[in-house]
């Protein structure tokens, strides 16, 4: 028995000694072959320059700009201050509001129209301002709930829309003023269902310059005055 354990053991012995001896072959062969490999190569070391975009040496090749990323920039084509416009700009002074003719009503009396002979009594003063323009342009609109407010524009005592609509866009008329004082008169044709008749009123001379902003609440048959003076 003693025998047999023995010759066993000289067995194993043997076994992990052939082993060793060829993974040790194996291991010289595999850096052999690694060697053989790298032999035929020649590591160059990283190089780093600014680019020269003058002289175009980078391997980058830029164009030749006076700038670092060689790149123009476009901004000054846009914003040039001295470049001028392609086209004139359109006149502040637009053209005004279509009438709506739908709704315009004339007043006659014994076959004569007497829609303009009317004689103003103001309710409500809007103020009075000067300018040196030819003309100027009304806006007016309802500034509060749109419920259908109306209004009729009188210029020097003569109508010039008797039936506008106010909405929250303005609605633009277009006056031409007299030397001296230009009487504008806005009457309220009725009130809307939440109350007053409201509306804001702004004037703008041609040159698009304010020269008045006014708002006013009045009842049905009430007149607000603005007065424009010509210099």
């Amino acid at each position: 028995m003693k025998r047999h354990i023995a010759i066993f053991i000289l067995l194993a012995a043997l076994s992990f000694s052939v082993n060793l001896d060829a993974q040790s072959d194996f291991s010289k062969k595999l850096d052999s072959i690694k060697f053989s490999l790298d032999a035929g190569k020649q590591l160059q070391p990283l190089q780093f320059k600014l680019v020269d975009t003058l002289q175009r040496t980078s391997i980058l090749d830029v164009k030749q700009q006076p700038y670092l990323i060689g790149f123009k920039s476009q901004a000054s084509s846009y914003f040039d201050p001295l470049r001028k416009p392609n086209s004139i700009p359109p006149s502040f002074m637009k053209k005004e509001t279509p009438l709506d003719d739908d709704i315009l009503v004339k007043r006659s009396f014994m076959g004569q129209d007497t829609s303009n002979n009317v004689t103003l009594k103001s309710d409500v003063s809007l103020g009075t301002f000067h300018t040196n323009t030819n003309k100027v342009k009304l806006e007016v609109r309802d500034f509060s709930l749109v419920d259908g407010d109306r209004i009729k524009v009188y210029v020097n005592e003569q109508v010039i829309n008797n039936n506008i609509m106010l909405n929250a866009t303005s609605y633009v008329i277009i006056v031409d003023l007299n030397k001296g004082y230009n009487r504008i008169d806005v009457e309220a044709l009725n009130q809307g269902y939440s109350g007053p008749n409201t509306a804001e009123l702004r004037v703008f001379d041609e040159h698009g310059y304010l020269l008045s902003a006014q708002e006013w609440n009045i009842a049905t048959g009430n007149i607000a005055t603005l007065g424009v003076i010509k210099n």
